[in-house]
């Protein structure tokens, strides 16, 4: 009896010190193995201790467990189970430490397990091997974002990373489809990239490649590296009721949508006109006196945005289209009447006479002034003078276009251009001559005291020219600039 317990007890203990030992041998040698990084300060050496310890225990605890239930703790919730039960075990792990990962292939012959440990940014791990080393674990770099507008010339940043700490080594690729094989693009691994015209039409990759205590590499790929659209040109007439077009694109394939826009001012504020989203628009009322801008922006292939602005748009009212020159529909009434025994003077007031010194013959047939008043006291060729904003006096150059070899029937009132000359006659030192029989008109062109004026009579077809002196009084047509 004494001897049979003495077999039984002797069992016992022989098969638990085998598994005791096993343990302790696999310890020893891994601990023999053990590759401790140098580092600088006491608390990061006493943190590696700490996690080093930790994972020691933990390999015991595990391989125990995997004698016991024939295989590891299948994930990681099973290893964290306190107190210990049949399917789990608890590591105890000391303050501050926490399992970075867990993962067991009980499938696998022999079976296998990773266990990791960290502490901030110290980690460690461990494998089921008897000749693995405790190594230190690397962190995986999840994530890049990549800011920056998809153009020729524009740069591309590579941005946050996940960890926001992670040290990375960048290469920018580059490939013509989005699922096609990236090429390295030589010389670029800075965090940033300058698009060159080589990468139109292609797809821009960032990889970033962990070192250090990061691993791994994670990718951005930027949109289609499209076409600019350089240029566009737009056609019409900037008079209420008249169709502008967004003509020649460049390139000229481009495909673009449109915006139509205006603004009080040149260089102001531009507004999106409601609906107007089509390559022409129709000059509204509510455009007289604004500038119109067409903006074209690139889609699929093509990018960017170009626009084109219209010259201030005129009321077809008051201004009519004849060739390619735009005129004012009446002789020029602005300023004061003065009687014609007074001279008009630079004296900061815009002066007229009217015909017959009646003022109704200026609203009927337009006032008169000496060159120098309707010039405002300058000499340049193609002058506001007394003209509306973005207009002006016109030049002879100008007549010349506008007559070329037409006679005055076109002009007189009923003519076929519209013109409707009004037959405002003259002032001359003598007084007022010719009414309601010749519209003589300035010109800007001065030949010493003289200046250059056309004549249309009322029963005569020629159109002269000529030069008369500066100080008679003749009617003004204004040309829009």
């Amino acid at each position: 009896m004494i001897n049979q317990k003495h077999k039984s007890f002797h069992q016992y203990h022989f098969g638990f010190t085998i598994v005791e030992l096993l343990v302790v041998i696999a310890v020893i040698g891994i601990l023999a193995a053990i590759t401790v990084v140098s580092y600088t300060g006491i608390s990061q050496k006493a943190i590696t201790a700490s996690i080093q310890a930790d994972l020691s225990s933990a390999f015991r605890r595990l391989k125990l467990f995997q004698v016991d239930n024939n295989g590891y703790p299948i994930d990681q919730s099973a290893i964290l189970t306190c107190p210990l039960s049949s399917t789990a075990l608890c590591l105890n792990l000391s303050s501050s430490n926490t399992i970075g990962s867990y993962t067991v292939d009980n499938s696998s012959s022999p079976q296998t397990f990773t266990l990791r440990i960290q502490n901030g940014s110290i980690a460690y791990q461990i494998t089921e091997s008897l000749s693995a080393q405790l190594v230190a674990a690397t962190t995986p770099v999840n994530s890049i974002a990549v800011s920056g507008n998809a153009l020729p010339g524009s740069v591309l940043t590579a941005g946050s990373l996940s960890p926001a700490a992670a040290t990375v080594n960048y290469q920018w690729q580059n490939s013509d489809t989005i699922g096609g094989t990236y090429v390295d693009i030589s010389g670029a691994t800075n965090s940033t990239y300058t698009i060159t015209a080589g990468d139109t039409n292609k797809y821009i990759k960032v990889v970033a490649t962990g070192y250090g205590s990061y691993s791994g590499s994670v990718e951005s790929i930027s949109p289609l590296i499209a076409t600019p659209v350089n240029s566009i040109a737009v056609s019409g007439t900037a008079l209420s009721g008249s169709v502008l077009t967004a003509g020649s694109l460049s390139p000229a394939a481009a495909t673009v949508n449109y915006q139509w826009q205006n603004s009080d001012t040149i260089g102001g504020t531009y507004v999106n006109i409601s609906g107007a989203s089509n390559s022409t628009y129709i000059l509204t009322a509510g455009d007289i006196n604004k500038y119109v801008k067409v903006v074209a922006t690139g889609y699929g292939a093509y990018s960017g945005s170009v626009e084109s602005i219209s010259p201030i748009v005129f009321d077809s009212s008051l201004w009519l289209v004849i060739g390619s020159q735009i005129w004012s529909r009446t002789n020029l009434n602005v300023g004061t009447m003065i009687n014609s025994s007074v001279t008009q003077t630079n004296n900061a007031t815009a002066e007229k006479y009217c015909p017959a010194d009646t003022a109704a013959n200026c609203t009927t047939h337009g006032g008169l002034y000496i060159w120098d008043e309707a010039m405002q006291y300058v000499t340049t060729l193609g002058a506001q003078g007394l003209c509306p904003a973005n207009s002006h006096i016109p030049t002879d150059t100008e007549f010349a276009t506008l007559f070329g070899a037409s006679g005055g029937t076109m002009f007189r009132v009923g003519g076929s251009t519209g013109f409707n000359a009004q037959l405002a006659g003259s002032k001359w030192s003598g007084g007022f001559i010719n009414f309601n029989g010749e519209n003589d008109l300035w010109s800007s062109k001065q030949v010493t005291t003289n200046a250059w004026i056309r004549i249309i009579y009322s029963g005569n077809d020629t159109i002269n020219g000529g030069n008369n002196g500066k100080t008679n009084a003749y009617s003004v047509r204004c040309i829009k600039s």
